[in-house]
């Protein structure tokens, strides 16, 4: 089975859809998994193992016939079985029946009937959540699992090597994305400010004890 995900977006975006591609891997565990982001946003996919093929579109562009025709031609080349869209554009959806994958699923919207199976769109939840839910379209009955990443040893070896030259020890660390409050691509909050001042509050006292 080959699976396509359209996910626009910056690279926090990408992170937090990580969650979604794990539970099509474990539903699907001979699944390939592509997906199509913005170029901005495709160095995202070196921590994830679970990905086989990152394809660039730029969905923030003022496309023209000539870039959905050739991102259709794109996807049809790989013969899709299946394919879920976290963007609720009509012309992504129409494009996508156009290529014929018999799975299409999405959020509801005013150009549902393009697609196979929608899910309600809950943009106040948290959005690995709202991400998630399109596993629903699937048939897919799980909770949403933890957010993982795997890192290259490249890097592994550059983070302890940084350590190191920084007489930081051995002991534990923990990496911030200060990112976009509410993010202009989705209109999706990621996390409010005050939840995310009481967390580094928390990190903060945890530490000194």
């Amino acid at each position: 089975m080959r699976i396509l995900a359209l996910v626009p977006g910056g690279i926090s975006e990408q992170i937090l859809f990580f969650p979604t591609i794990a539970t099509l891997k474990a539903e699907y565990p001979q699944a390939t998994i592509d997906v199509i982001v913005e170029p901005r946003a495709k160095s995202a996919y070196r921590v994830c193992a679970q990905v086989n093929e990152v394809l660039a579109f730029d969905y923030r562009d003022r496309n023209g016939l000539a870039d959905f025709l050739n991102l259709l031609g794109v996807i049809r080349d790989r013969e899709y079985e299946a394919v879920l869209t976290v963007a609720r554009q009509w012309t992504i959806e129409l494009l996508l029946w156009l290529n014929g994958i018999p799975q299409r699923v999405g959020y509801q919207s005013s150009a549902g009937f393009f697609l196979s199976a929608t899910v309600p769109f809950k943009p106040d939840q948290y959005v690995p959540f709202l991400f998630h839910d399109l596993t629903q379209g699937f048939g897919i009955n799980r909770p949403c699992p933890p957010l993982q990443i795997s890192l290259p040893k490249a890097d592994i070896e550059w983070m302890e090597a940084t350590q190191k030259k920084l007489d930081l020890g051995s002991g534990g660390y923990v990496v911030l994305n200060g990112g976009a409050i509410r993010q202009p691509d989705t209109g999706i909050s990621l996390i409010p400010l005050p939840n995310g001042m009481k967390s580094l509050q928390t990190l903060s006292k945890n530490n000194r004890g």
